[in-house]
């Protein structure tokens, strides 16, 4: 069982209402995310809560019913949740696996833990304490993840291993932390781990006005996708990624640094 990555803290002077916008530039355009406010395991609005919101600017490659949202984290020290489409956080279970609407591959049960943007209409709220988390967004399909039979812990999709249920699912996740009042927000996209399609984000303080827009990333031309053992290009136009592509096509590229290594488990994630 995976779990996610120690984060790079940026910090952010004053209370929180913040807009944190992640944007798909792969698909030759933007899909954006903002978290909106939730408490706790009860999730919804409040002091230091912030919006997540998601904009599909796909040109039409993936409706948003075909955008998959999986957002995980311990709201709660040493107990894992994942949130539903309401904003509220809810404890991962095994037993998720073979409850009604659960998910199905390769003959083998998972628990349905994902939503697409179109159901939550673009925005969800981030709960006001969250550590380790992680926000995985996928173009098709949800991504499948199993549950430690203690509910204690959950494997993350692994981008190294040909096997994993993953493996032809385009997918890409970001990683934060966040603890109002105590730890500062942090969070950063995954190319430092791998590349399953561009994404940028953008985080907003309204009380300050600070916002950062990381530089997107240019092509100079429209391409098909392609890649090396360093790096992938996208295409510009909806028309150059195929929604369903070829048997065998790399979906995702890890970084030369992750190629052949793993990621160490840990019970807690790291602030």
């Amino acid at each position: 069982m995976n779990t996610p990555h120690a984060l790079h803290p940026l910090h952010c002077p004053g209370r929180i209402p913040l807009i944190l916008l992640t944007v798909l530039l792969a698909l030759a355009g933007t899909a954006l995310f903002a978290p909106t406010a939730a408490g706790g395991e009860a999730g919804g609005g409040g002091a230091g809560s912030f919006p997540i919101t998601f904009r599909n600017d796909t040109r039409g490659a993936y409706a948003d019913a075909q955008i998959f949202v999986t957002l995980l984290g311990q709201v709660t020290p040493g107990q894992w949740s994942y949130m539903k489409p309401d904003g509220t956080m809810a404890p991962i279970s095994h037993q998720d696996a073979t409850a009604p609407g659960h998910l199905t591959k390769n003959g083998v049960d998972y628990p349905d833990m994902s939503f697409t943007a179109a159901r939550i209409g673009g925005t969800v709220p981030s709960p006001t304490s969250i550590r380790g988390g992680r926000i995985y967004v996928s173009l098709g399909s949800p991504v499948y993840i199993p549950v430690s039979p203690d509910d204690r812990g959950w494997g993350a999709p692994d981008p190294r291993n040909p096997n994993d249920p993953n493996a032809d699912v385009y997918y890409d996740w970001y990683e934060y932390t966040y603890v109002h009042g105590q730890v500062a927000f942090g969070g950063n996209t995954t190319q430092v781990d791998q590349f399953g399609f561009p994404m940028t984000s953008r985080l907003r303080q309204t009380s300050s006005g600070y916002a950062s827009w990381p530089a997107r990333a240019r092509w100079p031309r429209a391409t098909t996708p392609r890649s090396s053992s360093a790096r992938s290009s996208a295409p510009r136009s909806a028309a150059a990624w195929p929604s369903t592509p070829p048997p065998g096509t790399a979906r995702r590229r890890t970084t030369p640094a992750r190629q052949g290594t793993t990621t160490p488990a840990s019970s807690t994630p790291s602030a």
